[in-house]
């Protein structure tokens, strides 16, 4: 999926066309990456590899929901990728508090297989920035859910995951530093 990113952004196209693109790709990582209820659990990388793209795809679909000129790029579908993208990130965030914005703690290596297969390198090693990070990301999704929920809600979906983050910023407020 990078390689296909890379390459789109070498195809002349509006900067929102590619920003759209890239929302997908991180939002299908995203959703590769999550475990379903009958599958063994994510290993502490896979779940520090959702927070990393979520905080990708935060940084991806603000600027095409703040940008009014690229109002037609953004669909209904775009509410229902951010409402899933929200719940596996506070999911992960809830799951692996301490691991995620530990300075003591190492983060865990990249996995190994036999073959060619090669895994992604976790982009933020420190965790005094990943919080910065989430606190961020957390606020330019609370702000992505409120304009698209005005836009097309039609349930309480988004509200509930604005909720969601509103008590995931308030735990991390009160989090010593």
């Amino acid at each position: 999926m990078d390689k296909w990113n890379d390459e789109l952004h070498q195809i002349p196209m509006p900067d929102a066309t590619k920003l759209s693109f890239r929302s997908e790709m991180l939002y299908n990582k995203i959703l590769l990456l999550s475990p379903f209820r009958l599958e063994r659990p994510l290993e502490d990388y896979g779940q520090l590899l959702i927070l990393d793209h979520a905080i990708g795809y935060s940084h991806t679909i603000s600027p095409l929901v703040n940008d009014h000129t690229n109002a037609s790029i953004c669909t209904t579908y775009d509410l229902f990728r951010t409402v899933f993208v929200v719940q596996k990130f506070i999911q992960a965030l809830a799951e692996y508090e301490d691991l995620c914005f530990s300075v003591d703690l190492p983060l865990p290596s990249c996995p190994t297989i036999s073959g060619s297969t090669t895994f992604p390198a976790l982009h933020v090693e420190d965790g005094l920035k990943r919080l910065r990070m989430v606190v961020e990301s957390l606020h330019l999704l609370d702000n992505v859910l409120r304009i698209l929920g005005r836009r097309y809600g039609t349930s309480n979906t988004w509200i509930d995951a604005r909720l969601a983050i509103e008590g995931m910023q308030n735990t991390l407020r009160a989090r010593p530093t």
